[in-house]
């Protein structure tokens, strides 16, 4: 949508509306994560208990960097034929990427994920929403779809 336009959105009260430019990669805390603080209690769930995961949100368009964290960073490409995401992390981790495809073409669909330094532990897509989901373990490493 071009800068300047006014848009009317749906913002029901128990969803808070989020919108993104294309091309972002947006690096997340998992949703288990109950607080930042280092609160000790039964069953709280805090950021640094969950220091070796991170929850990658992706809208491949384009290029883009981003950083997430000290010396961290986040590289997505789209080329001719396929979608990158490069991971330079600090340290080891599990990557769990969700990554909209909407915005590429409408007959890209991932067959294949290739994985250059790390593991690949699962991966999906679903064609009707056009979302590819995969996890991955590394500390520097690409995705190709």
């Amino acid at each position: 949508m071009p800068g300047g336009t006014e848009v009317t959105l749906p913002a029901p009260l128990e969803q808070i509306p989020f919108l993104t430019g294309g091309g972002a990669v947006l690096a997340l805390l998992p949703p288990e994560v109950q607080t930042l603080a280092e609160h000790e209690g039964p069953g709280v769930i805090r950021a640094a208990d969950r220091e070796a995961v991170r929850v990658l949100l992706a809208f491949p368009l384009g290029e883009s960097r981003s950083r997430f964290g000290a010396g961290e960073r986040l590289h997505s490409k789209v080329g001719a034929g396929d979608w990158r995401l490069e991971i330079e992390g600090a340290r080891t981790r599990e990557y769990r990427i969700e990554a909209s495809l909407a915005a590429l073409d409408a007959d890209f669909v991932p067959c294949t994920l290739g994985v250059r330094g790390g593991a690949l532990q699962s991966w999906s897509y679903d064609a009707a929403t056009r979302v590819l989901t995969a996890r991955l373990r590394t500390a520097r490493g690409s995705l190709v779809a």
